[in-house]
């Protein structure tokens, strides 16, 4: 699933709150959301 969001992030088809949303899901790990956003995850 990384590299879905990755993609669809970079794309501009997700939005950050998407990635947000897959994080707090656990669908993707919070190492990951920073990989992905280059933010640390916030709850």
């Amino acid at each position: 699933m990384f590299d879905f969001y990755k993609i669809f992030y970079q794309m501009g088809y997700l939005t950050k709150d998407d990635v947000h949303e897959a994080a707090s899901w656990g669908v993707i790990t919070l190492e990951e959301y920073k990989l992905i956003t280059g933010e640390d995850f916030v709850a």
